[in-house]
C-alpha cells in the first residue's frame, strides 16, 4: 500500500545528516604539502600556492552548501508531514548534495579543465531544480498563501543559481578560470537578489 505522507522530522534528520557528511568530506580533500623537512621557506610557499585551487573549491562548495541548507530549512520549518512528491524531490536533492564532494575535488585538482567546471556547475543545477520541485510540491500540498510566498522566494534563489551555473559553463568554454570566477561572484549576485525580496531565511527570523 502506497504511503502518501511522510514525517517532516525524519526528512529533516536524514537531510541534516547528508549535509553534515558532505560538508565534512569537502575539507578532507585539503592535504598538507609533502615536503622534505629541510625545504626552505620559498619551496614551502610554492607548495602552499599549489593548494590554492583546492582552497577555492572548498570555500565555494561550503558557502553554496550553506545557502542550500538555509533554503531547505525554510521549506521544512512548518508542517508535520510532507507528500511523497516532496520526498521524491528531496531524495534527488540529497543525491546531488552527497555527490558535491566529487566535483569539488575535480575542480580543485583540475581547475584548468572545462569538464571540471561543467560537472561542478551541473551538480548544483540538479540540486537547484530539486529544491524548486520541493517548493512546488509543498505548495500543492498546503495550498496556503505562506507556502506560495516561500515557493516564490525559492524560485528566485533557484533562478540565480541556475543562471550562475549556465554562465559558468559557457564562460568555461572560453577559459575554465572564467567559469570558476562566476562562482566566486555568486554570493554577491545572491545578495543583490535578496535586497529586492523577503528571503526564506528572514521569514524564520534569522535572515542576516
Amino acid at each position: 500500500m502506497k504511503q502518501n505522507d511522510f514525517s517532516s522530522g525524519r526528512i529533516i534528520g536524514i537531510s541534516d545528516g547528508v549535509f553534515a557528511i558532505a560538508m565534512t568530506l569537502l575539507v578532507l580533500e585539503l592535504k598538507l604539502p609533502a615536503l622534505d623537512p629541510s625545504a626552505d621557506s620559498s619551496v614551502f610557499a610554492a607548495a602552499l600556492m599549489e593548494q590554492v585551487p583546492g582552497f577555492i573549491a572548498w570555500i565555494l562548495s561550503f558557502a553554496i552548501l550553506c545557502r542550500l541548507w538555509i533554503i531547505h530549512h525554510g521549506l521544512m520549518r512548518t508542517g508535520n508531514t510532507r507528500s511523497w512528491r516532496f520526498l521524491a524531490w528531496n531524495l534527488v536533492f540529497l543525491a546531488a548534495v552527497s555527490f558535491i564532494p566529487f566535483p569539488t575535488s575535480l575542480l580543485s585538482k583540475h581547475p584548468d579543465q572545462v569538464v571540471s567546471v561543467v560537472v561542478f556547475s551541473g551538480t548544483y543545477m540538479v540540486a537547484s531544480f530539486a529544491l524548486f520541485g520541493m517548493a512546488v510540491s509543498y505548495r500543492r500540498q498546503t495550498g496556503s498563501a505562506g507556502s506560495a510566498t516561500e515557493g516564490s522566494s525559492v524560485a528566485r534563489l533557484v533562478a540565480i543559481l541556475v543562471a550562475v551555473a549556465l554562465s559558468s559553463c559557457l564562460l568555461a568554454l572560453v577559459h575554465p578560470w572564467l567559469g570558476v570566477l562566476i562562482w566566486v561572484l555568486y554570493p554577491f549576485a545572491s545578495a543583490v537578489g535578496r535586497r529586492s525580496r523577503h528571503p526564506v531565511a528572514s521569514q524564520t527570523g534569522d535572515g542576516g
